[in-house]
Order: C-alpha cells, then sequence, then structure tokens
C-alpha cells in the first residue's frame, strides 16, 4: 500500500473570524515545493494551539483527496480549496478502513507512523462556514489521520510513501467508531488504549471513559 502527496501544505499563525471574535490559527495553509520535516513538524509550519496541534504524536496531519466528493457534496460547492482540512499532506488515496494505528509507512530517508485519526473541530466550521460540516466528518468517519515522525528529513510534493509494516490490529476506522462511541465496549476501549503507537493525547481521553 502507498499514498502520494498531491499537495505538501505548510502555514503561519493568521486570524479567522468568528462570532466571538478573531481567532489565532494556522487553519489555512498553502500548497510548497519542499519542506524540511523535524520530529514535531515542519520547520516552516505553526500551531497556534500546542494543546491540540503539533508535537511528536501529531507532526503531519493528513487528509486523503478521494473524500472530497462526499464534503462538495454535502457543502454544496463545486471543488475542494486544496488543503481543504488544515493538513500537511493532501494525499491521492488512504482509506481510514484500510490503515491502522502503527502502520510506517518510508519515502526515502524518511519514515512516519499512524498514532489517530484527525478529530474535527471548531476551526473546521469556520474555515468551511458551515459548522454542520463537524458532526458530518465524525459521523462519516472520512477524519484523516495524524503521523509521528521515526526518521525526519526533505519532503516534496509528489513524494510517494510505501507502507514498510502494519500491525494490521486497530483501523483508524474502528479507532473513530471508538471515540465517538459507535463501539461502546469497555473491552474493545481497552484494547485500543492499550495499543503502544495510539497518541497519548487519545490514550488520555480514552481513559477518562473507563468504569
Amino acid at each position: 500500500m502507498q499514498f502520494k502527496i498531491l499537495s505538501l501544505n505548510v502555514g503561519e499563525i493568521s486570524e479567522m473570524a468568528s462570532k466571538s471574535g478573531p481567532l489565532k490559527s494556522a487553519y489555512s495553509k498553502l500548497p510548497v515545493a519542499t519542506a524540511t520535516l523535524t520530529k514535531t513538524g515542519f520547520t516552516t509550519d505553526e500551531q497556534a494551539d500546542l494543546r491540540y496541534h503539533g508535537g511528536e504524536d501529531k507532526a503531519v496531519c493528513v487528509f486523503s483527496a478521494h473524500h472530497f466528493v462526499q464534503y462538495t457534496e454535502f457543502l454544496n460547492i463545486a471543488g475542494m480549496p486544496v488543503p481543504a482540512f488544515g493538513e500537511n499532506f493532501t494525499i491521492d488515496r488512504l482509506d481510514e478502513a484500510e490503515i491502522f494505528i502503527g502502520d510506517v509507512f518510508k519515502s526515502g530517508h524518511v519514515e512516519l507512523q499512524i498514532t489517530q485519526p484527525r478529530q474535527p473541530c471548531s476551526k473546521t466550521g469556520l474555515f468551511h462556514q458551515n459548522n454542520k460540516v463537524i458532526k458530518f466528518m465524525a459521523d462519516l468517519g472520512a477524519t484523516g489521520f495524524y503521523f509521528r515522525v521515526l526518521k525526519a528529513g526533505d519532503v516534496e510534493q509528489g513524494n510517494v510513501f510505501e507502507r514498510v509494516s502494519s500491525e494490521r490490529r486497530h483501523s483508524l476506522k474502528f479507532a473513530n467508531d471508538v471515540m465517538y462511541r459507535r463501539i461502546k465496549c469497555q473491552d474493545q476501549l481497552k484494547e485500543l488504549i492499550d495499543n503502544e503507537y495510539l497518541s497519548q493525547a487519545w490514550k488520555e481521553e480514552l481513559s477518562a471513559r473507563l468504569k
């Protein structure tokens, strides 16, 4: 399994308009030809709120363009802007049902590992001027995901990453189903929490549900 980077995106902190006033965010990113990736993200990419974005477990945000059709229909727009969801990689195709927490992808010297699905947030609604897209994303499960960086280096638009290892234990679809309570079994919740490759943020949030 592999994916190709259709658009490599980075952004600086700017202001987004909201009903409560301007919000600082780097959600609006711009395509670039190349960028240098470190353990905590791209050197030219910023995050306004480090509580929820960036860091080693969420160094690279990814969204698959094959989901765009469903979102353009829902938003009733002619086409999606790229990047569409604040992602660093807009890729050709990886489906959440077919990739797993802990999967490792490699291109050249760069190695990346999946840590968690991406969670929709209020800035998704602000960017698309439609707050209903937040629930739509969670219900659909076409969320995108995050990579941690195992081996850093330069990345270029057009790079192809090959999956080099997979435990095929917990798919991103399964993780989303647990997070959004479509799966309520405590045993399956515990199994996901015990996955050593799951991000610390998800471990903490899901652990709060244990009875």
